[in-house]
């Protein structure tokens, strides 16, 4: 009677317990259409029109851009993979980095932003933070 008393005892105690990063997150609205991109590392500001396959990203400043295949490996994740670049200026995309697959991971949604964290899948330690924003 004793076991049974503490077993209910730490259940209903791990029940109360905070639970951190479990958020059931909706990112089906940034799975289509237009949104600007802005990184924490760069403070250049990207266009970005997105398909069910296709993403096309354009840097404001310059009018140079990127056209990338999309492919949503998860609800809240998705990769990338170059496909074509169209440059006006001195700006592109390394050689070195067009035959990477870049991993997206949206990792907060807040209205009609989210946060994602990005990675190439060769190059795990290296990460970039930025904010996507639906256009209105």
């Amino acid at each position: 009677m004793k076991t049974i008393t503490l077993l209910i005892f730490a259940l209903i105690s791990f029940a109360f317990l905070p639970v951190e990063n479990v958020q059931l997150m909706d990112c089906s609205k940034f799975r289509k259409g237009i949104f600007y991109y802005r990184g924490e590392a760069d403070a250049e500001l990207y266009r970005i029109e997105r398909n069910d396959s296709i993403q096309k990203e354009t840097l404001l400043s310059t009018g140079d851009y990127v056209t990338l295949k999309l492919n949503w490996v998860g609800d809240c994740e998705y990769k990338l993979a170059f496909i074509s670049q169209h440059i006006y200026k001195n700006d592109s995309v390394s050689t070195q980095f067009q035959g990477m697959v870049l991993t997206n991971k949206i990792v907060k949604v807040t209205g009609d932003s989210c946060y994602l964290e990005s990675r190439f899948d060769n190059q795990p330690d290296m990460v970039f933070k930025g904010v996507l924003y639906l256009a209105e």
